[in-house]
């Protein structure tokens, strides 16, 4: 351990108040050093979270926009049915009544 840091067992009556003052700011840096790196340390946490979050959510938006182009094909297919279906219907009416006998009863 350096001296900076640690007052090797010197008597505080030994040191003037200037040199009580450097002591503790450097011990105040020391403190404040580790916070940063602890701080940077967390800060690059939440990024590489937020990172995986953002290439889960790109990755689900590219399966939501396929699934919703399939689902427009498949609404697509079944309005065309359904026009298909009502065109036969129509084509039924109008058969039928070709083929009822008017006026019996």
């Amino acid at each position: 351990m350096t001296d900076d840091i640690i007052l090797n067992y010197i008597s505080l009556e030994d040191l003037t108040d200037h040199e009580i003052e450097e002591k503790i700011i450097l011990i105040r840096e020391r403190r404040l050093m580790a916070r940063r790196v602890y701080e940077e340390t967390q800060r690059l946490k939440r990024e590489k979270e937020l990172g995986k979050l953002i290439i889960g959510l790109d990755k689900q938006l590219g399966m939501f926009v396929k699934e919703m182009a399939s689902a427009d094909k498949a609404i697509a297919k079944v309005e065309k049915r359904a026009i298909h279906v009502r065109a036969l219907r129509l084509e039924i009416g109008d058969m039928s009544a070709l083929v009822e006998p008017k006026g019996d009863k």
